[in-house]
């Protein structure tokens, strides 16, 4: 869901874990090093969903996390550290819990001093898109 409040610009970032969206949304290939799986899925991400990867953080390198590359482009993002700079002027999106996982958001400020203007847990996201959704002619 999170993937689909990034596309209807809801949030402007949020984590994914590489396997997780290598096994459920590429349906691909796990038995790959880290770069691999890393590669493939944000060379699939591009072409079917115009959607960015970054690199994978030192923080959790099993995630890494997503942009719309215009925003990307924008603000020249390629690693986290990259994010610093302008965070305050963004909205994050992610599973309630990661605003208190030590290698969430109290991570990310520690670790790159990325602080978001906004944090939008996935349940209140889901309950937004289902109403726009169902309120919407597609």
């Amino acid at each position: 869901m999170a993937q689909a409040a990034l596309i209807h610009g809801d949030i402007d970032f949020y984590p994914e874990y590489t396997g997780t969206a290598m096994a459920s949304v590429v349906k691909g290939d796990l038995s790959g090093s880290a770069n691999k799986i890393y590669d493939d899925v944000k060379q699939f991400y591009e072409q079917k969903f115009q959607l960015t990867w970054l690199k994978p953080s030192n923080i959790n390198n099993g995630y890494a996390m997503l942009v719309k590359p215009e925003l990307a482009e924008k603000y020249k993002l390629a690693i986290l550290t990259d994010l610093s700079a302008i965070s305050k002027e963004l909205i994050f999106g992610a599973e309630a819990g990661y605003s208190d996982r030590t290698d969430g958001l109290p991570a990310l400020k520690r670790v790159y001093r990325i602080v978001f203007k906004e944090f939008k847990n996935s349940l209140v996201l889901i309950s937004g898109i289902a109403h726009f959704l169902a309120t919407t002619s597609i």
